[in-house]
């Protein structure tokens, strides 16, 4: 699987902006990522840090499509409209 490195990690009005890199240093592919503290909570019940949430999902992502398939800028939530199966894997004990 690709490397995912959280580059860039900025506080927002009701989250956080990250700047996520995947892939190997001479290929790496940029990605925005923007996940609000509400649906972070919701997901993982504090369990697990945002920063872990977002590196999580890109997992998942990762083992259903291509890095160069991946919205270069999206919201967290929007992973939950393509992939029915994206919330109840990040709720659980290994997502």
């Amino acid at each position: 699987m690709d490397a995912i490195h959280i580059d860039k990690k900025e506080d927002t009005a009701d989250g956080w902006r990250f700047v996520v890199e995947v892939g190997p240093d001479f290929n790496k592919i940029g990605f925005v990522v923007f996940l609000d503290k509400d649906y972070w909570t919701e997901l993982t019940g504090g369990k697990y840090s945002p920063d872990e949430l977002v590196t999580r999902s890109f997992r998942f992502l990762l083992a259903r499509e291509p890095r160069t398939s991946v919205q270069r800028s999206f919201h967290i939530r929007d992973i939950q409209r393509n992939f029915s199966t994206y919330e109840e894997r990040m709720k659980g004990p290994n997502p």
